[in-house]
């Protein structure tokens, strides 16, 4: 797994705000200042602060904190077909290290929330963590033992995710499928549209490409 990029708080909570704008003049999920921090790659380029930057004579970011709890959803769709490519066989790892990466942030900087992962794989699986580092090792370890799936059908997927989001809570839905294509009946968004479910609160859905994922996860190298 990896870090977060500014770019995901910066692309997220503006999505959050604008779900949430009719419930306050800032929306539930407002963001707060917390600190200035040195420029690491991967950070956005709206993030940097010149003035400390020009004062410390370096690049310098300003970093926020969401001053709301919120639990976190994460639907992942780890499809792989039976003849898959090379490419195919990478978006399945860089949405197992995102997710995975995502989880751990969410653990770390969260305090009583809560974080469900349902995971369509080879078959379907739902897990509930709360905070604290044992039930990180045991989430990571179960995505570290994924295999992926091919069947196409996602009905008891959408139902679960729904089923488990709120409007105060955050989904993100991550899937391996291509999504280029809008006549493409087996595409992730064709399939989840064909469900009927709505899912309450902020919602994103991110195709795990790497040209996409790499916006916001930095791996880690040794």
């Amino acid at each position: 797994i990896g870090r977060l990029s500014s770019n995901w708080s910066e692309d997220f909570f503006s999505i959050a705000e604008m779900a949430q704008q009719n419930r306050s003049r800032r929306g539930v999920f407002d963001d707060e200042f917390n600190h200035i921090r040195e420029y690491r790659t991967g950070d956005s380029q709206r993030a940097i602060h010149w003035r400390s930057s020009a004062r410390q004579g370096e690049l310098m970011v300003q970093e926020y904190h969401q001053n709301r709890n919120y639990d976190l959803v994460i639907g992942l769709d780890l499809w792989l077909p039976g003849n898959a490519m090379q490419t195919q066989r990478e978006r399945v790892e860089w949405a197992v290290s995102f997710v995975g990466t995502l989880c751990r942030e969410h653990l770390k900087s969260s305090r009583d929330t809560k974080l469900t992962l349902v995971s369509q794989a080879a078959s379907l699986e739902v897990l509930e963590v709360g905070i604290g580092s044992q039930g990180l090792e045991y989430l990571l370890d179960f995505l570290a033992t994924l295999d992926p799936g091919k069947q196409s059908a996602l009905g008891e997927f959408a139902k679960i995710v729904s089923e488990s989001a709120s409007v105060r809570s955050r989904t993100v839905l991550v899937t391996t499928r291509e999504e280029d294509s809008s006549t493409n009946r087996f595409s992730f968004s064709s399939l989840m549209g064909s469900r009927g479910k709505e899912i309450p609160g902020a919602c994103k859905t991110i195709e795990a490409d790497p040209e996409i994922l790499g916006r916001w996860l930095v791996l880690e190298t040794d």
